[in-house]
């Protein structure tokens, strides 16, 4: 349903009543405000295009009341394994099939270790692994288990590399790949056309940079080992020398300056810009 003219069409008629129909028979995450001013609100699933993601923590399972004779950790892994469970059933009702190879998740919970918090590791949740036995039309009972991600263990979401502690790590590998690859890819571009150059760099690579970092925030040291490299390149395709001041090649023009930005500042102005387009629509990301 990616890139076609019927994909909103597809999408509301296929995806959009497995999602209603999770939502009402699925177990949410239920989020409270730390102020207990204002109402909680739940949170099932959220589906683009594609791409699925299933929301749960423990509030949402204590509301519910499911296995309430059990231990907290034994019933959010109960709760889940439903969740999975109700969700590909609706799914492949719906015409869909699940790519269980594609499939992950994450289990979160903390541990106080007398000085400060740390994320607990796998093991010490002491609970079985996710399974998942796929519908078909024949009927074939294959018991697949579920991908079980580290708290720190990033994975691509949207285009995105993120993990549950806000790791970033792995997604700046990410981006220091994309960088050399469009380094190759200016050496095989004619060295007078630096118009090309320019649009390569506009259009092309700061979009593949920028689109992965709103869901991280990074700060300008983070982003030293792209800024130094890319600085020398901008520089040759505006035919100046790579030792000009880095403080007039991002001053505003209005200063004298090249009007450049960095990776951090446009970072911040697109992270700005997210933050404003939430706070004006009426959903329930302004209610928290």
């Amino acid at each position: 349903m990616q890139g076609g003219g019927a994909s909103l069409p597809n999408y509301k008629s296929q995806q959009l009543p497995v999602l209603r129909t999770f939502e009402r028979n699925g177990t949410p995450a239920v989020i409270c405000h730390a102020s207990k001013l204002k109402a909680k609100f739940r949170r099932w699933v959220s589906g683009f295009s594609d791409d699925v993601s299933l929301f749960l923590n423990e509030l949402g399972v204590w509301l519910s009341g499911v296995d309430a004779d059990l231990p907290m950790v034994q019933r959010m892994k109960n709760v889940l394994q439903r969740n999975l469970e109700r969700y590909e059933e609706y799914f492949f009702t719906a015409g869909g099939a699940l790519n269980v190879k594609k499939c992950f998740y994450f289990f979160v919970r903390f541990h106080w270790s007398g000085t400060e918090w740390r994320y607990k590791t796998n093991h010490e949740m002491q609970v079985d692994q996710i399974t998942i036995t796929p519908t078909t039309l024949t009927n074939d009972v294959t018991l697949l288990t579920v991908q079980w991600c580290e708290a720190n263990d990033a994975q691509r979401t949207l285009g995105s590399f993120l993990a549950p502690d806000g790791s970033f790590f792995k997604q700046l590998e990410v981006l220091n790949g994309k960088l050399d690859d469009w380094k190759k890819c200016l050496r095989n571009m004619s060295s007078t056309n630096l118009n090309a150059k320019w649009l390569s760099y506009t259009t092309v690579f700061l979009k593949k940079i920028m689109y992965p970092l709103i869901g991280h925030s990074c700060s300008s040291t983070d982003f030293e080992f792209l800024q130094k490299p890319i600085d020398k390149e901008v520089l040759h395709i505006l035919g100046l020398n790579e030792h000009f001041p880095r403080a007039v090649l991002y001053a505003p023009l209005k200063l004298g300056g090249m009007g450049c930005t960095t990776i951090h500042g446009q970072h911040v102005i697109d992270k700005v810009l997210l933050f404003l387009h939430h706070m004006r629509e009426k959903g329930q990301i302004q209610l928290l």
